[in-house]
């Protein structure tokens, strides 16, 4: 029997059929409620968030922050693509990375990236990734955005700022109140000898300085509570090897924001090349004023060698052969000479100008200066000599070679003249390596002349040897010496291509060994003496010169070569004698240092009245008035006092006989 619905069953259905819409309705509201809400959340969060969709590859939902950082609209990103953010170095990454994901690779949840705005700014970003899955598989993925684009500026900026401090030339640390390396960059290790930065973890401030300067001067820093701060000055540093050198280190005491002392910063520079530049400019500076000092005094002491020289001339044209007096009075014109030259050099030394050189032989030069000297040393000092045959031809200047070997013999004896000894000087030929040149491979030999000068004295300490050719170094009791001696030395050796060594011990006594490079030219010799005969004329010579004594020597001398002299220590009174008769002179000599009115000055206004008159200037200081200009003025020579009256009876002919002037009379 088939039963059927009651009216009370429908009933009931419609009411489970109501209650059901009715759940169902709230369960949507609910739903749009919760989907409303979490909508408010994903706009709250202080994060920029956007959802992608693996399925479609764009964009399916984004929050407020994300459209902030981007510049553009929900609707604008809803139709962007992942990568559309991305400047062209990120979108490589993040094609990389999801190639990566895609075949399996884990990858990271973060990664940075630079995401272009809608404007063009380009912003650093820290993205981290959130996939989502269905069914196993990903079907998208949550990004989360953080603008770091602050951070990563200042980052970059401590990266920079490290990379300045490690790349500085100067040597910087950070230390702790106790001194403690906090941090030192790799110019600071490089400084102190150390082969890394990292060697000086845990070391102290201490270790760079002597106990007593650290006490002084870099503990009593770190501790005193009123200290400003900051301090600079020279200090000496220790290396690792424990040798000193100098520093010019500033230092300054970090505060934290309370002012409290936390840390001390110290910027070292190492100046040892700046203190050897400093001595080489006072050391020419001072050779600056030597040479003003030699150009003030030179014109004055050549005017008073010249008399001297030119006298002892004429006295020994006037002693008969054969008389005694004539080798000492030829010895006085070779020291005259020698004394014009040392004028000269000292001139040059100061200047550091190079002396004229010529083929000379080194063993005549030695035996000289021993003939000099044998006389005056006393009878406690023996001199042994020692000469190979050889002809030891060089290529030198004879006045500054004979210095050198003076000097270094006079230094011997002095070192000996208390006790006595011997004086032992050698000369011989050897092949040695040039000095400059030892430490090059396959350098063919070369041939010297090794002079050597050996003394029986007290010798040398090792501190004081390293220094005896360093200008103005001396041992000797103030007043006794200039200590310009060995410098000197040293100078011409080098002018010479030479070197110049010395080998010496406390109370052993010194040797000082001299290497000359050795001519090898056939033919060559150094000439012979000059033995001609002053030759003389009858011309008119119109002389001036402020000293009388050179005027009256002078006037002796040309005059017995059969000149006429019209002398005149004054300027003005000669040129007003060679204007009353420009025709009745052939040559004048003129002093360059004249009161009033100079040489080449009176030069000038005769070059006015007769352009084609011979005229020579005369000087006691050449480096006053070069050549070039004195030919440029006008002159036929330059010659320098003092002069033999040889030379001066050579470059008077010369002058004469040149076809510019026209015989007076």
């Amino acid at each position: 029997m088939e039963s059927h619905p009651t009216q009370d069953s429908y009933q009931d259905i419609l009411k489970q059929l109501e209650e059901e819409k009715k759940l169902r309705l709230e369960a949507e509201e609910t739903a749009a409620d919760l989907e409303e809400r979490l909508d408010h959340v994903f706009d709250m969060i202080p994060a920029g968030i956007y959802e992608i969709d693996f399925r479609t590859g764009g964009i399916s939902n984004v929050n407020d922050v994300m459209c902030a950082y981007s510049g553009y609209t929900r609707e604008e990103f809803l139709n962007l693509k992942p990568w559309d953010l991305l400047t062209p170095e990120s979108r490589e990454l993040y094609e990389q990375r999801m190639e990566d994901f895609l075949s399996g690779k884990e990858i990271s949840a973060e990664v940075h990236y630079t995401i272009r705005t809608r404007s063009g700014e380009e912003l650093r970003c820290l993205l981290n990734n959130r996939f989502v899955y269905k069914d196993g598989q990903p079907v998208g993925a949550v990004v989360i955005v953080r603008d770091v684009t602050t951070e990563w500026r200042a980052q970059e900026t401590l990266r920079s700022q490290a990379m300045a401090l490690e790349q500085s030339f100067d040597g910087i640390g950070i230390f702790t109140l106790e001194g403690e390396v906090i941090f030192v960059n790799q110019a600071w290790a490089d400084m102190h000898g150390y082969e890394t930065a990292q060697e000086l973890t845990g070391k102290n401030l201490r270790t760079f300085h002597s106990p007593d300067q650290y006490e002084s001067q870099i503990r009593f820093n770190l501790t005193d509570p009123v200290y400003d701060g900051a301090n600079d000055a020279q200090v000496t540093h220790l290396k690792k090897d424990g040798a000193e050198f100098p520093t010019r280190m500033s230092t300054s005491i970090i505060k934290d924001d309370s002012g409290k002392h936390v840390a001390l910063l110290a910027i070292a520079k190492d100046i040892t090349h700046s203190l050897r530049m400093e001595e080489r400019l006072r050391h020419a500076q001072k050779m600056e004023a030597i040479g003003v000092l030699a150009g003030g005094i030179a014109h004055d002491f050549n005017n008073i060698l010249h008399p001297l020289m030119g006298y002892a001339e004429l006295a020994l044209e006037d002693i008969p052969s054969g008389n005694p007096a004539s080798e000492c009075v030829r010895e006085i014109v070779r020291a005259t000479g020698r004394a014009k030259s040392l004028v000269s050099q000292i001139l040059s030394f100061s200047r550091f100008e190079k002396e004229e050189q010529k083929p000379i032989n080194l063993s005549n030069v030695v035996k000289e200066v021993l003939a000099l000297i044998r006389a005056s040393l006393p009878a406690a000092i023996r001199i042994q000599e020692e000469f190979e045959s050889a002809p030891f031809l060089i290529m030198g200047n004879p006045t500054q070679v004979h210095q050198v070997v003076m000097n270094l013999c006079t230094n011997a004896y002095q070192a000996m003249k208390e006790s006595g000894g011997l004086l032992k000087v050698s000369l011989k030929m050897e092949s040695r390596v040039p000095g400059d040149m030892a430490s090059l491979p396959s350098v063919t030999l070369r041939e010297y002349a090794k002079l050597e000068i050996q003394d029986t004295g007290g010798g040398m300490e090792p501190h004081v040897a390293s220094r005896i050719f360093e200008p103005y170094f001396t041992t000797k009791p103030k007043g006794k010496g200039t200590g310009l001696g060995l410098a000197m030395v040293h100078t011409i050796m080098t002018q010479h291509k030479g070197e110049v060594c010395v080998d010496t011990l406390p109370g052993y006594g010194s040797t000082f060994t001299l290497y000359f490079p050795v001519l090898h030219m056939e033919g060559l010799s150094e000439g012979p003496r000059e033995t001609v005969q002053a030759q003389g004329g009858e011309e008119k010579i119109l002389l001036v010169d402020d000293e009388d004594s050179i005027t009256m020597l002078l006037e002796r001398a040309l005059g017995r070569l059969g000149y006429r002299i019209d002398a005149y220590t004054s300027s003005a009174a000669a040129l007003e004698s060679f204007s009353a008769d420009p025709d009745g002179f052939d040559l004048a000599i003129l002093d360059v240092s004249m009161p009033e009115m100079t040489g080449d000055a009176l030069l000038k206004k005769i070059k006015e009245i007769r352009p084609d008159f011979p005229c020579i200037l005369f000087t006691g200081n050449d480096h006053f008035m070069s050549k070039d200009r004195a030919l440029e003025l006008g002159a036929c020579q330059l010659l320098a006092k003092p002069l033999r009256t040889q030379a001066m009876a050579a470059a008077i002919r010369q002058a004469l006989d040149s076809g510019d002037a026209q015989p007076s009379e």
